[in-house]
């Protein structure tokens, strides 16, 4: 597949704006790609030639992100969920499976906690407790900046970032154990093991906790490893939802 010819850009409508889409619908499985913080649907362009044309294919740009509505709102994950549920229930999706990278994994994991989904899908997902909240105040600031400040978020709307970070950097949205001991659906965790932004340690927590998971984890692969490595990602997603 190629991610301009096989796929048509959607708006849907929402309660927080439009949220912009592109989709490629088939009669197999529906599949929901999210996307990481500060990116877009254009960060699954490598990964899409390899995805099986006959699942309905589904690239999010999430609230704030890419051609979506970007207001001036606080980003917490409870708002980004509700967002989406609004998108799948516009799109007339029923039980997709769900493809979450890094922060999208986060709003993955959550929607999942309280929302029918056929398969979970977990890549180098955040979310879980971070070691921001024993910093003191001046030294969670100068990070954030550091974060802004990365080349990687140039072209994304500062305001949404820093209020994601400003949030994440006080885990008053991290994924508690009791949470995610209510993931019911399947979960694939999938992990590169040499992520320097989310530790692989963490993978482990995530696969301790959840109690219908299994771990995928991809050797020499970073912090995206369905732009590195995106054969063996597309075919880890094949099998799975299949």
């Amino acid at each position: 597949m190629d991610i301009e010819k096989d796929f048509i850009d959607m708006s849907v409508h929402t309660s927080f704006g439009k949220i912009h889409v592109k989709a490629h619908e088939s009669e197999g499985k529906q599949i929901i790609f999210l996307h990481g913080l500060g990116s877009s649907t254009r960060t699954w362009t490598t990964l899409v030639p390899f995805l099986n044309s006959n699942n309905s294919i589904y690239l999010i740009d999430m609230l704030g992100h890419g051609e979506s509505a970007a207001p001036e709102l606080e980003y917490s994950v409870d708002i980004q969920v509700s967002a989406l549920r609004e998108t799948i229930a516009e799109l007339g999706i029923g039980n997709p499976s769900i493809f979450g990278h890094s922060y999208g994994g986060w709003i993955a994991a959550k929607y999942a906690i309280s929302n029918e989904i056929d398969r979970l899908i977990l890549e180098d997902s955040a979310g879980l407790p971070s070691q921001f909240g024993s910093l003191d105040e001046a030294e969670k600031e100068r990070r954030k900046e550091s974060i802004l400040r990365n080349p990687i978020l140039s072209g994304a709307n500062q305001y949404v970032i820093k209020s994601i970070l400003d949030r994440e950097f006080t885990d008053i949205d991290a994924l508690t154990n009791s949470e995610l001991g209510m993931i019911t659906a399947p979960t694939l965790i999938i992990w590169g093991s040499k992520d320097d932004i989310l530790d692989p340690k963490q993978a482990d927590a995530l696969f301790a906790r959840i109690s219908s998971s299994t771990l995928l984890m991809i050797k020499n692969a970073r912090h995206t490893p369905h732009y590195t490595f995106p054969m063996e990602i597309a075919k880890a997603i094949t099998n799975f939802v299949r």
